[in-house]
């Protein structure tokens, strides 16, 4: 194309995008406009709140609070077992507190504010119990606050805003630009890691195909390309289904 303008054409007027390679074959004029290159990516959605219940901790917190379950559950029945307060009091028996199965249900029903129907009557118990019930209500308090806030925000998912966002879940998406794009020649002379890292996972193909648009309303894809071209995309398909489903980040 360029051959074609050596020594034959003085003069010209159209729109170019600058690159180092336009400017050694053609004296352009200063830049008139400048344009982001951005990347088209799924609208992110709100999570599922299928398990909703669980989200207030986190999996360390609640293996904790079942091996704290387990572990006041077995104190609870050796204080009971080994205190003389029974055996003073000739109540000893294999029935209540004497069982281990029922210091795991009390010690649960606790955790849920039920209670159980089996109360220790020694001081040594009583301690265990009062101290259990301490830790129940910071611990059902602190649950309840933190429920509160997941209800009142619902968590959505991870959004994409920028290069990084994009390369942290690169085992999670594919991205691609068109062989055709400006963008294509720039990346190949970056200097930058993250732009380098960037053009070596990309795809390059020849269009947007339909196929690759609903890849990217998936959350499957990205596409990357000039802001303007990405607007007029994401109003077509909104004219098309009704249903805005993509949304834009910044690249450079």
């Amino acid at each position: 194309m360029f051959g074609c303008f050596i020594f034959q054409v003085f003069l010209g007027a159209c729109g170019f995008t600058i690159t180092e390679f336009k400017k050694s074959k053609i004296n352009m004029t200063v830049p008139v406009s400048t344009e982001w290159y951005v990347f088209l990516v799924s609208r992110p959605k709100e999570l599922s709140r299928a398990m909703l219940f669980i989200m207030p901790f986190t999996s360390g917190t609640w293996l904790c609070i079942v091996g704290a379950v387990m572990l006041i559950a077995l104190l609870l029945n050796v204080f009971h077992r080994l205190s003389p307060y029974y055996e003073y009091y000739k109540l000893q028996n294999n029935k209540g507190l004497n069982k281990m199965t029922n210091c795991l249900w009390y010690i649960y029903g606790a955790l849920l504010q039920q209670g159980g129907g089996y109360l220790p009557t020694a001081n040594s118990g009583r301690v265990i119990v009062g101290t259990w019930w301490l830790v129940v209500i910071i611990v059902v308090t602190t649950y309840c606050g933190n429920l509160v806030a997941f209800l009142t925000f619902p968590k959505m998912d991870y959004p994409i805003t920028n290069i990084h966002d994009l390369l942290d879940r690169k085992n999670q998406l594919t991205w691609g630009i068109t062989k055709s794009s400006t963008l294509n020649d720039l990346l190949k002379i970056s200097d930058s890691p993250s732009l380098s890292e960037l053009y070596k996972m990309a795809q390059i193909y020849d269009d947007l195909t339909p196929e690759i648009i609903e890849n990217i309303r998936r959350g499957k894809h990205v596409f990357i390309q000039r802001k303007t071209i990405l607007l007029f995309i994401t109003k077509k398909e909104y004219l098309t289904t009704n249903s805005c489903d993509f949304s834009l980040g910044i690249i450079f």
